[in-house]
């Protein structure tokens, strides 16, 4: 426990600590774990991770951006009939010991127009 009673301070990387890596980046462009590299073998001791937060924080990490890919959509013209959804509806309570089910055909004629068809099995 640290003397001020407050055991989740965390130790802070000392300015010039930070001014030392931040040279030795603008002057190499080396990524984080080769400043670490760098800086270890000067003696120096500061995690990979610690070096990565601080060029973040300087703005001198690269942003990676993903391409957003846009598809485009050919809408087929459909005849009559052409074209048939289905849709399946449970009925809650069994019959006889068995399940039924509601069967709507939705034929489309044109477009976007439906006709509802029922049919019950």
């Amino acid at each position: 426990m640290h003397q001020n009673g407050n055991n989740n301070q965390r130790r802070e990387t000392p300015i010039w600590l930070k001014e030392k890596v931040l040279e030795i980046r603008k002057g190499t462009k080396l990524c984080a774990l080769k400043l670490h590299w760098k800086l270890e073998k000067q003696g120096l001791e500061i995690h990979e991770r610690t070096i990565g937060k601080i060029l973040k924080t300087e703005g001198l990490v690269k942003k990676y951006r993903v391409k957003k890919v846009k598809y485009k959509y050919i809408k087929a013209s459909l005849e009559p009939g052409e074209l048939v959804e289905i849709d399946v509806k449970c009925v809650p309570k069994h019959i006889g010991g068995k399940r039924i089910f509601n069967i709507q055909p939705l034929i489309v004629l044109r477009g976007g127009d439906t006709s509802k068809h029922t049919m019950n099995r």
